[in-house]
């Protein structure tokens, strides 16, 4: 009987105070009043106190006497879901943080209450990612973020595979990437262009699957393999049909706020029914935490390529580097670097490129999710070809997107999500000037 003590002493309390209003509404005789209702305030606050004495039966019983849609949702919500966690109902706690979140995303309290939800399930990427965000709140007290920050450690050393997908609608204008011009000139001359050589618009579907799994080999060391397959599929128009496969594996060192890794990788590409190349290379990437709120991410790779066309064998070399920032407490921003070059037989074909590309994520009311930037990439070769002049082509690329998805519809964990892109590229040869505006009506997963 002692663990309804509480809850006894507090229904008392309440009758006692409803009662004594009701004797001093007026003297003996007087027309009876009834006696005042409880308020949904009074049995919030109620279950709020039972909740801080441990009284965890007390306090859903009282909060179970509310109404639907009595009292205020965010203080019922954030009391269910402190309720679920100390009793470990980590999914649960987690869909009461998530509907809150949805009606007001600038809660740093309880996205990082969500986030520890998640690390609790070993839902690691959700809670990764609300620990980031959470993060950037310039007000979060000292010992929380260090709480935080360790939290994201554990996660970067105790996770043992992920996988994510996608699949997805692809309306697009410009499915080639051909120009749309119908006369380009030879040899200083117009000719005319086969409609084969021209833009083609089309609707496909692509299908994207990424995943891995680490072997734990000590304490600091890993050792990772990754494969991925991404297509995409036109129905009418086969010859533009694209498989995407390739496998990285090598070791994994962690360190206290870097990990690096030397990876051996393969890939091989196919357009139509045909193989269109293959490669092997090595790749060797890092991941820093430079600060709470800053993570820099950077590669160097090369690979040698075989084409089954006339560009014969090549080598590919990049490097890349990248920089996220999470800016205030639902907004990350990120930046891209890349440069790249390619050596084949061909000084003609040969060419180095630069790339940058600016990106934000915002979190929005209601679960929506906000993402989108432009990006800039320059490309130069090696050397003219006569057929179109004595200059060496160059090509400069501007691109933009934008994302909207909704983090709180999920169905078998897959979330929807709407991608539309746009590309526009110049280039001082006109037959590979281009045009492009591409949607992606999907849903997406992360595991």
């Amino acid at each position: 009987m002692s663990r309804f003590t509480g809850l006894f002493t507090r229904l008392v309390v309440l009758f006692a105070l409803c009662i004594g209003m009701t004797l001093v509404a007026g003297p003996a005789g007087a027309e009876e009043q009834p006696p005042p209702e409880i308020t949904a305030e009074q049995m919030i606050e109620a279950a709020r106190a039972a909740l801080a004495q441990g009284e965890l039966d007390d306090a859903e019983f009282i909060l179970d006497g509310l109404r639907p849609g009595e009292g205020d949702a965010d203080a019922v919500d954030f009391l269910r879901g402190s309720i679920a966690m100390q009793r470990g109902e980590w999914q649960a706690a987690a869909e009461r943080f998530r509907a809150m979140l949805a009606r007001n995303p600038n809660l740093p309290r309880v996205r990082l209450d969500l986030a520890l939800a998640y690390f609790q399930a070993g839902q690691d990427n959700r809670a990764a990612y609300h620990f980031r965000l959470a993060l950037g709140d310039l007000d979060l007290p000292p010992i929380v973020r260090a709480r935080a920050l360790a939290l994201l450690d554990q996660i970067r050393r105790r996770k043992s595979w992920s996988v994510s997908g996608s699949l997805a609608l692809i309306p697009d204008s410009n499915i080639n990437q051909a120009t749309s011009a119908r006369e380009v000139a030879l040899f200083g001359f117009p000719g005319r262009l086969s409609d084969d050589a021209r833009e083609t618009s089309g609707v496909g579907v692509s299908a994207n699957v990424r995943g891995g799994y680490e072997w734990r080999l000590a304490e600091a060391l890993r050792f990772r393999t990754v494969a991925g397959l991404r297509t995409r599929t036109y129905a009418e128009t086969s010859q533009f049909n694209e498989q995407f496969i390739s496998l990285q594996t090598g070791p994994r060192f962690l360190f206290r706020k870097f990990d690096l890794r030397p990876e051996l990788l393969t890939e091989v590409r196919r357009l139509g029914d045909e193989t269109y190349s293959r490669a092997v290379g090595f790749e060797l990437s890092s991941n820093w935490l430079m600060a709470p709120t800053w993570r820099l991410s950077a590669a160097l790779g090369g690979e040698d390529i075989s084409y089954e066309s006339f560009l014969g064998d090549g080598r590919l070399y990049s490097g890349r580097l990248g920089i996220v920032h999470a800016l205030g407490r639902a907004t990350l921003v990120q930046v891209d670097t890349a440069l790249r070059r390619e050596v084949v037989e061909r000084d003609a074909y040969s060419w180095r490129e630069y790339i940058l590309g600016l990106s934000a994520t915002r979190e929005l009311p209601w679960g929506f999710v906000l993402a989108g930037g432009p990006s800039y990439r320059w490309r130069k070769y090696g050397a003219p070809l006569a057929i179109f002049g004595p200059d060496a082509r160059r090509d400069r690329t501007l691109a933009g997107w934008i994302r909207v998805s909704n983090r709180y519809v999920e169905l078998f964990g897959f979330m929807p999500e709407i991608t539309v892109r746009h590309e526009r590229r110049d280039s001082n040869l006109a037959l590979y000037d281009y045009r492009r505006t591409a949607g992606e009506f999907g849903i997406v997963a992360s595991f």
